[in-house]
Formats: structure tokens, C-alpha cells, sequence
């Protein structure tokens, strides 16, 4: 009796308990600081989509959770205002319920073109331009290195619906519950051209060119955008077009490789966590309540979150190059883990995260991976688990250095995975002396992602490492999975590009010349990315531009663009050429496991097709200067049905065409040039 009473009595005081802190923590409590305020967001036009609510403490500013500024084209955004005309941003201590509303200001319109002929002037081989446009790192017409604007080393895809509300669950959710607005997001270490003091090339050295983490993504699997650069570690970068990061989110680590993302619904709303490592040392994450594009944060961690203080930690020699996934019932894990140099290394961790995803459960199981080098990931399909993994460089049983192989099994990340590997990407020549993949599905189909040299080879240089894309097939009894081998045929377009919606210009399929250019300031452009160095020659091109997607078709092009600072008293003219559907000049298709060289009968580019419009910018005075603006032009016919699209530029301050070399030079690479025009979006109408 005793016992029961002395249960009921302990049962009373932990019901005390709660009921207290329920009272506390209401909304009409009394304590200071605990009740809770509601910011509501406009975005103050019509067919607009606006930000969610944030509900926060009584004065506290929102910081992290601080929506991402939108986008509206032909406008700038000018910030979130309450009532009263006050300007409202992360830091701002909210007292009281208050709804902000989005000012726009409509940009300058450059509507007054010159005549067609005019304009095509600007363009004619015969009065200057140049017959041979710049070299691309791909060959017009394929699809891999999917991303040649960048490099995208180590490359973890996730995928995130965009649907309202989201048609996923959580990032285990992909293969039965996609749908139509799935976006494929993929984090990579954010290989860099480097230099030493005296212009000669870093290649060897990761610790260098490894600057921070790079963010692409696709709808379509073969046109891609340029997020710019995650740097959670304040790493100093040598490209000049990306300005240096402020603040170092995670104060413990010097660097970010190798990362990995997941998303799951937590209170209502998807939140985003990306696991990265800091070299081979340790691995840890950051966290978003906003996006797949952050802005992300320290979750309080004060050291890593997996390191070598932890037991069954300590004798891994690489605790690093994170694999993560979420099952279809919401549990997380993680595989990681490197170096090996025998057929059983067993250098591999495998865990279970915490609900919370930064922290994990125990210290989970070893696992003994067949000749395991690095680069472990984990993914589920059907049912099955399967776990990816390089090979060492002693390899046997039938496989050969930094292949990539893979283990199944049906019962469970944590459970008995087979001791016999299969054989599913051979490096073979096409590859890179390193390699990393990782196995996903999107819409409906399974795919591999691995990193290849092949972009900077034909740059003349090494150990820069992109993305490419291969089919993967299953079989349904047995659950095997084809061998596949890398090459620049790549995968098959998702669907058709809508050019009907506004375009971040730093979506390209392939490019000649230009780069993406960020400076950390987000009102700079729409996304805090734009294309620039633009130079005479330059071209960029996209993929399976549906312009059927409205039935009467495209009739005007329009573009925002920033006017460049020029000379004292000179003008400066920017042009636009539109193209549909160019042939490839320079190397014809040289099958599926070639890549462009710098000798001269192995460089690429385009030439010839369809031009069916033009439009032409102008700096008349210093008050254009730096100026964003649209410019419009209607196209010479209506435009309908599928092209491959391509705009070529026109730059007053003349070609400075890229011409691969076999020696890198700083004249020759993406550190040198910030002139021209600037592109930030263009639509069709």
C-alpha cells in the first residue's frame, strides 16, 4: 500500500508539473518573456505567394527563421513593412501580432529598340563578331557534366516538393508521393580554381580548392540553377565573383566537404538539415526552418556532431563523407566513415539519428564493407536498402580502384548487410582518381549522381570534380542493380522547360564563357545570383524548352538586366541574340565515354540555327550605371513547339573569347573578368 501511495503521490507532482508549464508557456501566461507573438506575411500582389507566418516569443527577433527575400519580375524588392511604413528584417524585436506587407518598386524600362537590322549589325562575322563562339565544357546536345558553371564535387541529392501544401512527407517519401513541382537539390563540395601568389594552379590540394559548399538544383534533370555558396566556416575564397562569407556559423570546424541533405515535417512546416564534414576529422549539420537554401544555422551545437570523443567512434581513421536518409516511417540514419587499404577494412559507421536530427542514437552498429575506401551513402527503393561506397586502392574480388559497389538488403539500415559486394560504376578513364556517388529517385525513376573530371579537363586542369547523371535499372525480383558506366550522354530530360515562367538566368543546360556571379547581397539580384562576364562570343544554352506550354505560343522576350560601369564619357552597348535549336561546332559526339581535351579538334561549341530576335541595351550616361532594368523586344515570328535555346551576347568592350589551353593562366579561368552586362531573369510572353 505504502508503495501505490508513494506512485500516486509522484504521479500528482509530474502531473503538477505539466499542468504548470502548460500555463506557462500559453499565450496569456503571466510570466514575462513567454508569451507568444504571430508575424503574418503579404506579398502585396496578385497571384503572389507569400511566406508563412512565424509565431515567436515577445520580444525576440526572428532571426534564422526570417523568410528568404521573393522574387517578382520586373520589380526590386524593397524590404517588409508594417502599417506605419516600418521597415521589419530578421533583427527586428517583435512585441505584438503584426502584419508585414512587400514593397515593390517597378525597375527602369528599356521598351525603345533600335530596328532588327540594327541590332543584327551587332552580330554580323563581317563587321567584327566572331565566327567561332567561346568553348563549352560539354558538348551541345548531351547532358553530362550535368553542371559545368561550377564545380559540384561530392555531389548528395535531395528532393523537395514545391507544391502547396507539399505533396512529400519527409525526404523518405520520394518514391511513392512525388509530384509534378519536385525539385532535385544537390550539395557538393564547392571545388575552387585556386592560385598561389606566383598564378600557378593549386591540384592537388583539397584543403584549398574545397571552399565551402556549392547548391544547384534541377526540375528536369538536365537544366540547372546556381544557388551560389554555402560557407559555414568563413573560408576565405579565391573567386572573385563570390564575395567572402561574414560569419562563421559553425565555429568549431575550418572546413565543409562532402555533405548531405534531408528535409522532414517538424511542427507543421518542412525543415531542412544538411550534414557536412570537416575534412576527414569529424561530421556535423546545420539546420533551415526556411528552405533547402538555408539560411542555415548553428542548431547550439558546441562541437561536431559525430566525432572521435564518442564511443565506437574512436578508431575510425576518416569520420567523414555522411550518407543520410529517412525511412517511410520517419526514422533517420546515417552512414559514414573512411580508409582502407584491405579487403575488410571495416572502417564504416552506421547510426540512428535522434527525432531531433542532430544528434544520434547510441553508438550503432560497425559495418565491414568489402574493400571500403570512403563516400558511403545509404538509400532505400522498393522496399530495399542499399548502401554505396567507393573502393580502395588495393582492391580484389573483381573490382578496381575507387569503382563504386553496393550492398542490399531487406531488413533495415542497422540489420546484417551481405559480405560480397557488386560492381555498380567502374571509375574506368572517364573518372577522376576519387569519386563519390549516390543513389536517389525522382519522379518515379531511380538514378545515380557521381562526381567526374571531366569539366576541368577540358580546362587543362585536374582534381576539379562536377556532376554527372546516369540511369539506374532495377531488378524487381532480386533487387539488383544494373552496372552502369560514366560518360557524356548523361539521363533523359523530366518533362519540358516552361519559358513562360520568370527564369533565374543562372539556369543553364550548358554554357560558353560566362559565370555566375554572387556577392552575398541578396538584393543585389533576385536571388543573390546572377550571370556575368559577358564578353563578345559568350553564349549560354538551355535544353527542351516547351513553348507550347501556352497554346498561342511566344510572341516578346524579356530580360533584367544590370548596365555596366564604363569609362568616363563612353557608351556602352549590350545585346542579346536569340537562337533556337544550334548544332554543335568543334567535336561531333564522340559516344558515351569521351570528354572534350584542350587540343584543338576536341574543343566544343555552337554555331548556326534559328535567330528569332534580339534585344539591345544601352549605358548613355553615368545615371545608367549599375542600374538593374528590363529590356524588351518582340520576336520576329511566333514561337511554338520544343527547342534547345541559346542566347548569345554582344558586348561593346569587345571578345575576350575562352580558349582552352593546356596550361591554366589567371587571363584564362573564372577569377579574371567582372565586366559587362549583367542577366538576372528573362521570361517569354
Amino acid at each position: 500500500m505504502k508503495r501505490k501511495t508513494k506512485i500516486a503521490a509522484t504521479l500528482g507532482v509530474a502531473i503538477l508539473s505539466i499542468i504548470g508549464i502548460l500555463f506557462l508557456s500559453c499565450p496569456n501566461g503571466d510570466t514575462a518573456g513567454t508569451q507568444q507573438v504571430k508575424i503574418t506575411f503579404q506579398i502585396g500582389y496578385e497571384g503572389g505567394v507569400s511566406p508563412g507566418a512565424i509565431t515567436l516569443n515577445k520580444g525576440e527577433s526572428s532571426g534564422y527563421s526570417w523568410p528568404r527575400n521573393p522574387s517578382r519580375a520586373p520589380y526590386k524588392f524593397l524590404g517588409w513593412f508594417d502599417s506605419a511604413n516600418q521597415l521589419f528584417d530578421r533583427n527586428t524585436v517583435i512585441n505584438s501580432n503584426v502584419t508585414l506587407t512587400a514593397k515593390w518598386e517597378a525597375l527602369q524600362s528599356l521598351a525603345e529598340q533600335p530596328s532588327r537590322s540594327e541590332i543584327a549589325a551587332l552580330f554580323d562575322t563581317a563587321r567584327g563578331f566572331p565566327a567561332t563562339l567561346s568553348d563549352a565544357r560539354k558538348i551541345w546536345g548531351m547532358n553530362n557534366p550535368s553542371v559545368t558553371f561550377a564545380y559540384v564535387a561530392d555531389p548528395s541529392p535531395m528532393v523537395f516538393c514545391h507544391a502547396n501544401p507539399a505533396g512529400l512527407r519527409n525526404s523518405g517519401d520520394t518514391e511513392n508521393h512525388w509530384c509534378d513541382e519536385c525539385t532535385l537539390y544537390v550539395y557538393g563540395s564547392n571545388d575552387t580554381l585556386a592560385f598561389d601568389p606566383s598564378g600557378v594552379q593549386y591540384k592537388e590540394e583539397f584543403q584549398i580548392v574545397i571552399q565551402g559548399l556549392r547548391v544547384v538544383s534541377t526540375k528536369d534533370l538536365v537544366n540547372w540553377t546556381d544557388h551560389g555558396i554555402l560557407d559555414f566556416v568563413a573560408k576565405e575564397s579565391t573567386n572573385p565573383l563570390f564575395s567572402n562569407p561574414t560569419e562563421k556559423v559553425a565555429p568549431y570546424a575550418t572546413d565543409t566537404w562532402a555533405p548531405s541533405g534531408q528535409w522532414k515535417m517538424a511542427g507543421g512546416k518542412p525543415k531542412f538539415f544538411l550534414y557536412w564534414c570537416n575534412q576527414g576529422n569529424n561530421t556535423s549539420v546545420v539546420v533551415s526552418d526556411v528552405s533547402p537554401l538555408g539560411p542555415f544555422y548553428n542548431p547550439g551545437l558546441t562541437k561536431s556532431m559525430v566525432n572521435k570523443d564518442m564511443d565506437g567512434f574512436e578508431n575510425v581513421s576518416w569520420l567523414f563523407d555522411p550518407g543520410t536518409m529517412i525511412d517511410s516511417n520517419g526514422k533517420a540514419y546515417m552512414v559514414l566513415g573512411g580508409d582502407g587499404s584491405t579487403a575488410n577494412p571495416g572502417n564504416v559507421r552506421r547510426v540512428q539519428m535522434n527525432s531531433d536530427m542532430i544528434s544520434i542514437v547510441g553508438n550503432g552498429p560497425a559495418l565491414n564493407l568489402p574493400w571500403h575506401f570512403e563516400a558511403t551513402d545509404i538509400w532505400k527503393w522498393q522496399n530495399r536498402y542499399y548502401i554505396n561506397y567507393t573502393t580502395n586502392w588495393s582492391s580484389g574480388g573483381g573490382f578496381q580502384n575507387i569503382d563504386i559497389a553496393y550492398v542490399m538488403n531487406e531488413d533495415g539500415p542497422l540489420e546484417d548487410f551481405p559480405t560480397t559486394a557488386r560492381r555498380l560504376l567502374p571509375n574506368g578513364s572517364y573518372g577522376d582518381n576519387t569519386n563519390h556517388a549516390s543513389l536517389f529517385d525522382f519522379k518515379g525513376k531511380p538514378y545515380l549522381i557521381y562526381h567526374a573530371s571531366s569539366a576541368c579537363q577540358a580546362f587543362g586542369a585536374t582534381r576539379l570534380r562536377t556532376a554527372h547523371l546516369v540511369d539506374i535499372t532495377v531488378n524487381e525480383e532480386t533487387g539488383a542493380l544494373t552496372q552502369v558506366a560514366m560518360g557524356a550522354t548523361g539521363v533523359e530530360q523530366v518533362g519540358g522547360f516552361n519559358p513562360y515562367k520568370v527564369t533565374e538566368a543562372e539556369t543553364m543546360a550548358i554554357e560558353g564563357g560566362v559565370y555566375t556571379k554572387g556577392k552575398g547581397n541578396e538584393t543585389e539580384a533576385s536571388n543573390g545570383i546572377s550571370v556575368a562576364s559577358i564578353d563578345t562570343g559568350d553564349w549560354l544554352g538551355l535544353y527542351g524548352v516547351d513553348f507550347d506550354k501556352k497554346s498561342t505560343g511566344a510572341a516578346k522576350f524579356n530580360a533584367v538586366v544590370k548596365l555596366p560601369v564604363t569609362a568616363a564619357g563612353e557608351e556602352y552597348v549590350g545585346a542579346i541574340e536569340i537562337r533556337l535549336d544550334p548544332q554543335q561546332q568543334g567535336i561531333n559526339n564522340p559516344g558515351n565515354n569521351s570528354r572534350l581535351t584542350t587540343s584543338a579538334n576536341q574543343q566544343s561549341r555552337i554555331t548556326g540555327g534559328e535567330v528569332v530576335g534580339y534585344v539591345q541595351l544601352k549605358v548613355k550616361s553615368k545615371d545608367d550605371e549599375g542600374k538593374w532594368v528590363q529590356v524588351s523586344a518582340n520576336l520576329d515570328k511566333t514561337v511554338t513547339g520544343k527547342h534547345n535555346l541559346a542566347f548569345v551576347f554582344y558586348s561593346s568592350t569587345g571578345a575576350a573569347l575562352e580558349r582552352f589551353t593546356s596550361v591554366p593562366k589567371p587571363d584564362n579561368d573564372g577569377r579574371r573578368r567582372d565586366v559587362g552586362f549583367e542577366i538576372d531573369q528573362w521570361w517569354f510572353e
